[in-house]
């Protein structure tokens, strides 16, 4: 008769159990982030100044030559606390109080306190030039 052998059992190796205390500091830090994020949010929601759109505009870079003329870069600032839509901006090469040649370009969007850039082509060399720039027009989004 064959003997059956006794099945050894082994011990089950112990899962830990419940959170450990790390799990839970990190947990802690993450709430109490994402709570300052929604406050902040909230709070500047509230209580951010209205106004409108305060732009500005200014030539950034030198006068870069092109094949089929020259190009200003220049750069349109909001100060104010609203953004800016369908932005229409102007160059006006001027000589003795003559308007010579005008160029212009229009920006999508200029949100509060940014900036967003553009180019002026002219057919004149603007150096020679008074060199007028002037923010033309705005909408509201």
């Amino acid at each position: 008769m064959a003997r059956k052998q006794s099945a050894t059992k082994q011990p089950a190796t112990q899962q830990p159990t419940g959170t450990s205390y790390l799990e839970w500091a990190v947990a802690a830090v993450g709430t109490v982030l994402v709570a300052a994020a929604i406050a902040y949010l909230v709070w500047y929601g509230i209580a951010r100044p209205d106004g409108p759109p305060e732009l500005a505009i200014r030539q950034l870079s030198e006068i870069q030559k092109i094949r089929d003329g020259y190009l200003v870069e220049v750069e349109v600032e909001n100060y104010g606390h609203s953004t800016a839509a369908a932005v229409e901006i102007s160059g006006t090469l001027e000589q003795g109080g003559t308007d010579v040649e005008d160029s212009s370009a229009t920006i999508d969007y200029v949100p509060q306190q940014s900036t967003r850039q553009a180019f002026f082509q002219f057919s004149e060399n603007p150096a020679d030039y008074t060199l007028k720039l002037r923010v033309k027009g705005m909408a509201k989004p």
